[in-house]
């Protein structure tokens, strides 16, 4: 198809750039079809793609909201704390580039559910654990989820979707990031913030 396509390209003229139009979108969605993903499961999984997202995002914004907070409960010093937002975000940026690379043959939907994981693993060990060190070794982790998610869900999408819908995968996707910057983060800081007033003796 892709020779067709080029020849199709080379041998044209002004008339014939739909078909080469159709062509390309004949090989996208043949690409769609033999993915093995089922057309009727693709916005389950977009939906649980975006609920993704937004869990990921609140996630890693959530630790300005309670730096105060976590710095007393950790007795170190806020701009240590804030070492946890640094950490999570350098990480996310390097395994966002090449995490795909690392692991080109794996099932990225297989990555994608170990990714998830991680990151469920890194926010249990973030609410329980008792000193800064263990805190910035769960946020490394949150990070290398957050940024694989990412390149992975992407890719996840194009492939779930025929290509004249994969604009609206899109959106659905990186839509959790955005419902999770504007509700999702100011929320659980103010969820945080009366649980840590209401734990101080007096409050």
């Amino acid at each position: 198809m892709a020779f067709e396509t080029i020849a199709v390209a080379f041998g044209s003229r002004d008339g014939d750039i739909q078909a080469v139009a159709s062509g390309m979108t004949n090989s996208l969605t043949t690409s769609t079809a033999a993915s093995g993903f089922s057309p009727r499961a693709a916005w389950p999984a977009l939906l649980t793609m975006f609920l993704g997202s937004f869990t990921l995002v609140t996630a890693e914004f959530l630790p300005p909201g309670v730096l105060t907070a976590l710095a007393t409960d950790l007795g170190v010093p806020e701009g240590v704390v804030g070492l946890s937002v640094s950490a999570t975000a350098l990480t996310a940026l390097v395994a966002a580039l090449g995490l795909g690379s690392l692991f080109p043959r794996v099932d990225r939907r297989t990555l994608l559910i170990v990714l998830t994981i991680g990151a469920a693993v890194s926010n249990v060990v973030v609410a329980l654990t008792p000193n800064i060190v263990l805190l910035l070794i769960a946020r490394l982790l949150l990070g290398l989820a957050v940024g694989g998610y990412w390149s992975m869900a992407l890719v996840i999408a194009a492939k779930l979707v025929p290509a004249e819908r994969l604009g609206k995968a899109m959106m659905i996707v990186n839509a959790g990031t955005t419902v999770a910057t504007v509700a999702g983060v100011p929320l659980e800081s103010w969820r945080s913030r009366r649980r840590s007033s209401a734990a101080r003796p007096g409050a």
